[in-house]
């Protein structure tokens, strides 16, 4: 694998965004090309090689086309298949490859924007929303075409910059958890059954607790220790995250996303994600609502 990297100061240039559903059995284009392109996949499968690297573009994953290089499809993709795109133009870019030997916090130096070929986002709903700004400011009727043109750029390096840094935090977080496998992978447990669970039922932490054979303030300090956060901080972000997803993508009734997120009362889903989001869930749903939508 491979990473771009190139200094945090670099002008980056927007070309143009959206969102791609595949038809049947299509296959990604064979081409070359001037521009660098990220992908964010939605859903469904997408194979896509680069210089004869193969990768599978799926929910949550994402991938960087490196600029005059060899990319396509090996294979068609599932069917219903969606993702996000960007194309964006870079000035200075440099190439690094990244192996066991050479590692990608070894590629980090401050002041750089280090963005991986291919890798899985730990937030991938806070990506998605972002590309949704990106495309809502490219789709908006701005009178000024420079002015549309730096609001753009600015929400692209965002992106960007958000990007190189979840991935860089990973990479530190993966070595720093080498020493502490069994936990850790007890710990992923915990967060996978969490996210299976969060929004369909209520869970009591001394239970969970109780299944693992751990004390339940003793579970809460590895969770957070693991994580950054307590398991109810993280089954709320799990349920609001539900909601964004919900509000962005049906027209379902603010009621019936606080029932489908977990939220048992819907004047407490609403307090609760006002004070954590900034808006509140109308708002939140009529911010970025402009998409541009490709086949």
């Amino acid at each position: 694998m491979f990473v771009l990297r190139f200094p945090n100061e670099t002008p980056i240039a927007f070309a143009t965004a959206g969102h791609f559903t595949a038809p049947p059995d299509a296959i990604h284009p064979d081409r070359i090309l001037d521009s660098a392109v990220l992908l964010l996949g939605d859903t469904g499968s997408y194979p896509i090689a680069q210089d004869g690297r193969e990768y599978l573009l799926e929910a949550g994953r994402f991938m960087l086309l490196f600029p005059q290089h060899h990319h396509r499809g090996y294979a068609p993709a599932s069917d219903g298949q969606s993702h996000f795109w960007c194309h964006f133009y870079l000035p200075q870019t440099g190439l690094h490859p990244v192996t066991d030997k050479c590692r990608l916090t070894d590629a980090a130096n401050r002041g750089f924007c280090i963005l991986p070929e291919y890798g899985r986002l730990q937030h991938a709903e806070k990506f998605r929303v972002l590309f949704r700004q990106l495309i809502d400011a490219s789709e908006a009727p701005y009178r000024d075409r420079d002015a549309r043109a730096h609001i753009c750029n600015a929400y692209l390096t965002v992106l960007l910059q958000e990007l190189s840094q979840e991935c860089i935090r990973c990479a530190y977080e993966t070595e720093a958890h080498t020493a502490s496998v069994g936990t850790h992978t007890v710990i992923e447990h915990i967060r996978e059954e969490l996210r299976l669970r969060a929004c369909s039922e209520d869970i009591c932490i001394a239970d969970l607790a109780r299944a693992y054979h751990y004390h339940p303030g003793y579970l809460t300090e590895l969770f957070r220790r693991h994580t950054g956060m307590t398991p109810a901080v993280y089954i709320r972000q799990l349920r609001l995250t539900t909601a964004q997803q919900l509000l962005l993508n049906t027209d379902a009734k603010i009621e019936d996303i606080a029932h489908q997120s977990g939220f048992s009362d819907p004047k407490y889903f609403m307090k609760v994600f006002r004070r954590i989001v900034g808006v509140t869930p109308g708002e939140y749903r009529r911010c970025w609502f402009r998409m541009h939508e490709n086949q």
